[in-house]
């Protein structure tokens, strides 16, 4: 993420299920897409609603008179109708609202300036606002509202290509859909810890059957076997790997990729280097 990336969430199975079967133009499959990003690097994101006391306390300390009923819902527990003034703010006051705020809170001035007069600029403040380190993940389970601010990281998804957008893009904005999937309830920050699998092998565990992600490095090991189900990717992020299966093998550096498919087997890893595959 070089720059900020759209405000947005993905629907639960459920309700693309529903939506597709409707012909809603904002589904394209009817897949839900929960995600969990990796960082390879300080990645900074915004995921999930702080506790509404806490968002009305932020946004009242602005001193802003045009956010005071926002403030009032918030103070009341209101998140919800908070969320829906916001996004459905006139057009003609947008521009004003969004600059006043960028001048008076850091995050929200360097998001304005990707985005002038984007209100999204403003729900941003409500979100949990975080820096992973390095071999930090966090989980994005359904109806999360989220954007990724800054940084390099490993992305995993489930198939689908549903986003539904509410601004900090250029791209289309569903607003009426977004507020329909919603969960505007404060969540704890979905950070996922890793896990040992095996020497040199760590993983960090979803709760969905979709995918799952792991990273090998080979170092003070000459190699390493990994048995996993499903279609497999691998992605080198440095050194020089050698991956092989069953139906032969391909040697890797830094930024490169290769598919392995569900019929070929244990994988064997050898060389030096670090990699990350996915499989589910």
């Amino acid at each position: 993420a070089g720059e900020p990336l759209s405000l947005q969430a993905h629907p639960n199975s459920e309700q693309a299920r529903a939506a597709f079967a409707a012909a809603h133009p904002s589904y394209i499959d009817p897949y839900h897409k929960p995600e969990l990003m990796l960082a390879l690097e300080d990645f900074e994101a915004l995921c999930g609603f702080r506790p509404a006391a806490e968002s009305a306390e932020i946004l009242g300390g602005l001193g802003i008179a045009a956010l005071e009923p926002i403030v009032g819902r918030l103070a009341e527990g209101d998140l919800r109708g908070a969320v829906t003034a916001l996004l459905t703010w006139p057009d003609d006051q947008r521009e004003a609202v969004v600059a006043a705020v960028a001048e008076r809170d850091q995050l929200a001035g360097r998001l304005a300036g990707y985005y002038p007069g984007d209100v999204g600029v403003v729900v941003a403040l409500l979100l949990n606002h975080i820096t992973l380190r390095s071999g930090q993940a966090v989980w994005m389970p359904a109806g999360t509202l989220h954007a990724y601010v800054r940084g390099s990281g490993v992305e995993v998804m489930a198939s689908s290509d549903n986003v539904l957008r509410g601004g900090l893009t250029r791209k289309p904005i569903d607003v009426a859909e977004l507020l329909r999937v919603l969960s505007f309830e404060a969540r704890e920050i979905p950070i996922v810890g890793q896990e040992t699998v095996a020497a040199g092998v760590v993983t960090w565990p979803v709760p969905v059957p979709d995918f799952r992600l792991y990273r090998v490095r080979l170092d003070a090991q000459p190699s390493i076997e990994l048995d996993l189900t499903g279609p497999r990717t691998v992605l080198c992020l440095s050194g020089a790997i050698t991956v092989s299966d069953k139906d032969g093998e391909v040697k890797l550096t830094g930024g490169e990729s290769a598919f392995s498919s569900a019929a070929g087997g244990t994988m064997t890893f050898a060389g030096a280097g670090e990699a990350y595959v996915t499989s589910l």
